[in-house]
């Protein structure tokens, strides 16, 4: 049981940095190209990531600095990067 719990964090760590990076893109995407479908896809990978960011401070808590760099600080991180990409999203549609 503990490799599968393994794998499928390794799984669930891979989406949420993913989403980290696209999530503000799409929110952009949906307002300002009024599309719902990219806005709710974006506003649902951001509460994932919000979850996960939750989850690795308290994971630091309990000493566990890889899961707290995994589950926290790479998605802040990616955050940033997907919020630039999405300033400079709506600084080309202007």
């Amino acid at each position: 049981m503990n490799n599968l719990a393994s794998f499928l964090h390794t799984k669930g760590i891979g989406i949420i940095w993913i989403g980290a990076v696209f999530g503000p893109v799409l929110v952009v995407i949906g307002v300002v190209e009024e599309k719902v479908t990219h806005l709710m896809l974006g506003i649902g990978l951001l509460l994932l990531v919000l979850w996960s960011i939750i989850e690795g401070f308290k994971a630091l808590r309990y000493h566990s600095k890889s899961k707290f760099i995994a589950s926290a600080f790479v998605p802040i991180i990616s955050i940033a990067v997907g919020t630039i990409f999405a300033l400079f999203r709506v600084t080309k549609l202007n």
